[in-house]
C-alpha cells in the first residue's frame, strides 16, 4: 500500500502540532470548566483568555492554557509566561476590574522542566512572598538577551508591580504530562452525575462536540463564544436522560440507620408504624419494614436531588401504587377468603410488596417500593387493615 504522505517518516517542525495540541487542551478544558459550573453561572473561550468562567457572585476565573509535546511552554524565560502576565495586567486596568474579584490559572501540559519562578509565584500566597518571588523574577529576566521578555517583563514587574503582586496571590499553577489526565477529571464529573461506566466516552465526546459546534456558531455570528451552563443542561438534558436511562443507584448503603435505631423506630409512635401494628405483623417484619421506609425516604430524596427523577415523576410513581392498591383491596373484599380483618390487612400489605412498577421509565432498587407504600401509609394516603380510616382519621369506612 502507498504511502498517504510521501514524507511521513522525515523530521518536521513540532509548531504545528504543538499548536494544534493547545487548541485541542483548551477544548478540553473548556468542557471541564463548563461541567464545574453552577446553575447561573458561564464560560467564555478566546474572550478575555484562554478559557473563563463569570460565576454567580459576579468573580472571575482567567485561565491560560500552555501546551507542548516537545518543550517546557513556561519556563522562566519563556515568552508565553510574560505575555501571560502582560495581558492578565492589561486586562485588570483597561476593564479597570478588581483584582480581588479574580483568580488566576495557569495549566500547563507539557514534560517537566525547570520552573524555578512560576514554582516560586505559585507558592507566594501573601504579599511579602509575592515581593520576594518578584525580585528574583527582575533578577532573572535581567540577564535575559529577548527584547519582547524585557518588555512584557517592565509592564509587569516595574510599572505594575503591585497589581502583579496581587495577581501572584492569586495564581494557581497546575501542571501535568498529558492532557490525558484533563479527560479523567471530565470521567470523574460524569461518575459523579451518575452516568455508567460504559457511557462515560460517549458522554464526553458527546459534549465536546456540542461544545465545539456551539463555539463555531457563535465565532459564525462574530460574537464571542460566551457558553451559559444552563443553555448547556437545556440542551443536552434529553441526551443525560437517555444515558442515565435504566440506572438508579442506591445511595442509602451508607447512610441507613443501625439495626438499634430501625428498633427503636418500629417501637415509635408514627402512622407508618400504627398502622402495622393494626394487622399484627411480626417483629421481623417489622424491622424490615423500618428498613424499607429509610431506603426509599434516602433514594427517594436523592434522586430528585441528582435531577435523575422529577417530583412530577416521582408523585406520578405514588400515584400509580397508590391505584395497584386500590385494585388488590378491592379483589381482596371480593374473593372468598374466609380471612378476619387482621389477615386481611397482612394479605393486602404482602400483595402491594409484590407490586412492580418503574420510576420515570428506569427500575428502582430493591425495596423500594415496599418503602414508598409505608411512607404513602404514613401520610394516610392508603392503610392496610380494613377499618384504618376509623383508626386513624376518625373515620367510618363507606359503604359500597
Amino acid at each position: 500500500m502507498s504511502q498517504i504522505f510521501p514524507q511521513e517518516n522525515c523530521h518536521v517542525t513540532t509548531t504545528a502540532p504543538s499548536q494544534l495540541a493547545g487548541y485541542t487542551v483548551q477544548y478540553f478544558r473548556a468542557l471541564l470548566r463548563l461541567l464545574q459550573c453552577k446553575p447561573g453561572e458561564a464560560v467564555s473561550i478566546e474572550h478575555v483568555c484562554d478559557v473563563g468562567v463569570k460565576q454567580r457572585n459576579g468573580n472571575l476565573i482567567l485561565e491560560e492554557d500552555k501546551s507542548s509535546i516537545a518543550s517546557n511552554p513556561l519556563g522562566d524565560l519563556s515568552p508565553n509566561l510574560w505575555k501571560t502576565f502582560r495581558n492578565w495586567i492589561l486586562y485588570l486596568k483597561e476593564s479597570k476590574t478588581d483584582v480581588a474579584r479574580c483568580h488566576f490559572v495557569l495549566y500547563v501540559v507539557a514534560p517537566s522542566g525547570k520552573r524555578s519562578l512560576l514554582e516560586a509565584f505559585s507558592k507566594a500566597t501573601i504579599p511579602s512572598a509575592a515581593n520576594r518571588a518578584i525580585a528574583k523574577a527582575k533578577d532573572v529576566v535581567s540577564k535575559s538577551a529577548s527584547q519582547d521578555i524585557m518588555d512584557y517583563a517592565r509592564i509587569v514587574l516595574e510599572e505594575n508591580r503591585t497589581m502583579f503582586r496581587d495577581v501572584i496571590c492569586r495564581l494557581d499553577v497546575q501542571s501535568v504530562d498529558s492532557e490525558v489526565m484533563i479527560e479523567e477529571e471530565i470521567r470523574d464529573v460524569f461518575r459523579s452525575w451518575l452516568i455508567s461506566e460504559n457511557r462515560l466516552d460517549e458522554s464526553k465526546n458527546h459534549c465536546l462536540g456540542w461544545l465545539i459546534s456551539k463555539i463555531i456558531g457563535e465565532i459564525r455570528q462574530q460574537r464571542t463564544p460566551i457558553i451559559e451552563y444552563d443553555d448547556f443542561r437545556r440542551q443536552n438534558s434529553a441526551f443525560f436522560k437517555e444515558v442515565r436511562s435504566g440506572v438508579l443507584m442506591d445511595f442509602s448503603q451508607d447512610q441507613m440507620p443501625d439495626e438499634t435505631m430501625l428498633a427503636d423506630e418500629g417501637r415509635s409512635d408514627k402512622v407508618y408504624v400504627r398502622q402495622l401494628q393494626a394487622i399484627d405483623i411480626s417483629g421481623k417484619k417489622m424491622l424490615q419494614a423500618c428498613s424499607d421506609y429509610y431506603k426509599a425516604e434516602i433514594n427517594r430524596q436523592m434522586w430528585i436531588d441528582q435531577e435523575m427523577v422529577s417530583h412530577e415523576a416521582a408523585k406520578d410513581f405514588e400515584g400509580r401504587l397508590c391505584s395497584a392498591y386500590e385494585n388488590e383491596r378491592d379483589l381482596l373484599e371480593l374473593s372468598p377468603t374466609g380471612a378476619n380483618d387482621i389477615q386481611k390487612g397482612q394479605l393486602l400489605l404482602n400483595a402491594c410488596e409484590r407490586r412492580q412498577e418503574r420510576l420515570a421509565g428506569m427500575d428502582v432498587v430493591d425495596r423500594f417500593i415496599p418503602g414508598t407504600y409505608h411512607h404513602l401509609a404514613d401520610e394516610c394516603k392508603l392503610g392496610w387493615h380494613p377499618q384504618w380510616r376509623a383508626l386513624f382519621l376518625g373515620q367510618e369506612e363507606e359503604e359500597s
